[in-house]
């Protein structure tokens, strides 16, 4: 979960899901930089991590075929120069993490990014790929969510998984 403030925790903690899923890490903040990860499987080891100046939670779980290092990625959006280059080592960052260690990993969030934009796509070049656009189905589109007269029309937030992760189905929900 994402944009999880000392607000949104409050409602988490008497929501359904607290109780479904036994195994969490909660790292609420102010604004939208807060985190959360619900899992079945125990987690093993979490830490907030300083991607590039933008704190994102790192959940790793014991599934029942070994560790799979999670990443609950929030970048900022590239509406500016200093922001896009911001944006640029941020991707590169995950690309590098995803690489440093041999277990599976799920980079799952809001990259603020489309196919087309070329950190996008070198990041998906070191062996990741898009989960919905392997088994997705529609356009996935994300954002803007939520607007009263506008569809979603871009997908900007994306499941990017690597070696050692099956997906078998995968679709946009409204939130």
């Amino acid at each position: 979960l994402q944009e999880v403030t000392p607000e949104v925790l409050a409602v988490l903690r008497r929501s359904c899901l607290w109780s479904a899923y036994p195994h969490r890490r909660v790292a609420a903040r102010p604004e939208y930089h807060g985190a959360a990860t619900f899992s079945r499987f125990p987690v093993v080891h979490d830490e907030v991590l300083d991607v590039a100046g933008s704190p994102m939670l790192r959940t790793d779980l014991a599934t029942p075929r070994g560790r799979v290092r999670v990443v609950n990625v929030h970048t900022v959006a590239p509406l500016t120069r200093g922001q896009a280059r911001r944006w640029d080592r941020q991707m590169a960052w995950l690309g590098a993490f995803a690489d440093a260690d041999a277990s599976p990993v799920i980079l799952a969030g809001d990259f603020n990014a489309t196919g087309d934009h070329a950190p996008f796509r070198r990041l998906l070049r070191g062996g990741l790929r898009d989960a919905f656009d392997a088994v997705g189905r529609g356009s996935g589109a994300t954002w803007p969510s939520g607007h009263r007269f506008l569809p979603a029309l871009l997908r900007l937030d994306h499941v990017v998984t690597g070696d050692g992760i099956g997906v078998g189905s995968l679709r946009a929900v409204p939130s």
